[in-house]
């Protein structure tokens, strides 16, 4: 488990064990910030080598690898290797709709979503 403190909230977690997927990292945090609030994303180059992307790995209560204890303040996450993590709070959020009218153009309307 990995406290986090401060506003250094990315890191690398390195083994000398050869860790058997699924692995569960969990990341807790002071209780000054909302851990319902925090995503753990993990820089994956796996799905698309040599491209790689930051992948939403946070599980949450009800996935069958969620503690069945999980701590307070905790942040869960589940990867197939490790390094490195960013533990990050989404402020805005946004729906994409596809085009509605018959030649393909359409007038949208966009307002943010706070998600704090």
């Amino acid at each position: 488990m990995t406290i986090l403190v401060g506003s250094n909230l990315a890191f690398d977690i390195s083994t000398t064990a050869t860790p058997t997927p699924p692995i569960i990292i969990a990341f807790t945090v002071p209780p000054s910030l909302d851990a319902t609030k925090l995503k753990a994303l993990h820089y994956d180059c796996t799905q698309n080598p040599p491209n790689c992307n930051w992948v939403d790995s946070t599980i949450y209560p009800g996935d069958p690898n969620y503690p069945a204890n999980p701590a307070s303040n905790t942040v869960y996450a589940s990867v197939n290797s490790l390094s490195p993590f960013l533990v990050a709070k989404f402020e805005f959020g946004a729906p994409i709709q596809q085009p509605i009218n018959a030649d393909g153009t359409s007038v949208f309307k966009a307002s943010a979503v706070s998600y704090q």
